[in-house]
């Protein structure tokens, strides 16, 4: 069975109208988030570099010294190995040995 064409051409239609409607809202809405527009909706004019911080990327890439410590230290503690621990099951007499860092038997279980 065929589509009936006329009443998308029509959905499309009313979807444009309602783009352009809202992207009118939209911009004014990120302008005064930005701060470019007032309570009013007037217009103050500044330079884009007062309002917002701009960079380059290479300083996105290279993170700041304490940043970068704090990386490090997370690293060395991801590499630490817990300690091994023996336990025997009672019941059974199995023995089990425990990482104490992931708290998992020999067989990965917790």
């Amino acid at each position: 069975m065929g589509r009936n064409n006329r009443s998308r051409k029509r959905r499309d239609e009313m979807n444009k109208i309602k783009k352009a409607r809202y992207e009118a809202k939209e911009l004014i809405r990120l302008k005064k988030t930005l701060g470019l527009l007032d309570a009013d909706g007037n217009e103050i004019m500044k330079d884009i570099s007062d309002v917002v911080e701009i960079k380059t990327s290479k300083e996105l890439k290279r993170p700041n010294p304490k940043e970068e410590q704090e990386l490090i230290y997370e690293h060395q503690e991801s590499l630490e190995k817990g300690e091994k621990v023996k336990v025997t099951n009672e019941n059974t007499g199995v023995e089990h040995i425990f990482n104490s860092k992931t708290l998992k038997d020999h067989c990965g279980v917790m």
